[in-house]
């Protein structure tokens, strides 16, 4: 809040929507004559970033006014995609992360890639609030405008090429499978323009994250005509494996910070083999036992 001459800013406390009569009392003068009003309510201003994958999964930062205090009381839509709250920084400032695409919506082949290219897609971005504070609290939710857009661009959506254990890197022989607490490379094609750091990656096996999270750059990858330049880089993502993940097929996927979530690609985790595991064998032999 602050004045000049010409100007008064100010903060509307925490009053329901509607349009209201403003006054200016200026000290030692009295009233001004004043003849507007000032449209009370949620309001959208920036949504950043304003592209990301079909897949879900991009952290975006709202800017605007009227959002409540609480993050639960604060809803996002994307078209009809849901971006669920993760924080509420303030009254003007909003976090919240896509929701992943309905699985019928994403189709790949057995590989875990897409059949078919999806088409880009822009939506409008509405803030719904159930509650102004404590003390305001609708029974129906205050909507916003509906002029802020949001892309779900394919172009931007990580793809995973190819999923191994770590040690595949620098021994193509090694053939041990993916395990709780082991390490795990993943492959994955991104867009060019996107960074390319360790803090930039996540990993997940289901619901669970990845620790030790590492990236490195491959290679350009050859460009898809008509493009006469690569647009996509593929980029080597090493993590590991939670202890906690239990043996089975599961869904891996790679979000990046600035663009989502890859769609998801099966991988199988099989049980920790110790050497306590192999004293014993079959008597007809077969299995080759390693000190």
């Amino acid at each position: 809040s602050g004045a000049t001459d010409t100007e008064i800013t100010c903060t509307v406390a925490d009053i329901r929507d509607g349009d209201y009569d403003v006054h200016v009392y200026v000290h030692g003068k009295g009233f001004a004559r004043v003849k507007q009003q000032a449209q009370v309510g949620v309001l959208v201003s920036k949504v950043t970033p304003n592209t990301g994958s079909i897949n879900g999964g991009s952290l975006l930062t709202i800017k605007g006014s009227g959002f409540a205090k609480f993050a639960s009381h604060n809803f996002v839509k994307l078209g009809d995609r849901k971006c669920t709250v993760t924080k509420a920084v303030s009254a003007t400032e909003l976090q919240c992360r896509v929701d992943k695409a309905p699985e019928n919506q994403i189709a790949v082949d057995e590989w875990g890639s897409e059949k078919e290219a999806p088409e880009i897609e822009t939506v409008n971005v509405t803030v719904s609030v159930k509650c102004g504070n404590i003390a305001i609290c609708n029974s129906e939710p205050r909507e916003s405008n509906k002029d802020m857009k949001y892309t779900f661009d394919p172009d931007l959506t990580p793809n995973v090429l190819k999923v191994m254990p770590a040690a595949q890197l620098t021994n193509p022989n090694f053939t041990m499978p993916l395990a709780p607490g082991g390490d795990v490379t993943v492959d994955v094609s991104i867009a060019t323009k996107l960074s390319v750091c360790d803090k930039c990656f996540e990993v997940y096996i289901g619901d669970e994250a990845c620790s030790e999270v590492k990236a490195k750059l491959v290679k350009k990858l050859p460009p898809v005509p008509p493009a006469e330049a690569s647009t996509l880089s593929q980029i080597a993502v090493t993590a590991v494996i939670p202890n906690t993940v239990a043996v089975g097929n599961h869904s891996l996927t790679v979000v990046h910070r600035d663009a989502g979530s890859s769609p998801s690609h099966n991988a199988f985790v099989f049980p920790v083999i110790t050497s306590a595991d192999l004293t014993t064998a079959g008597v007809g032999g077969g299995l080759e036992v390693t000190d």
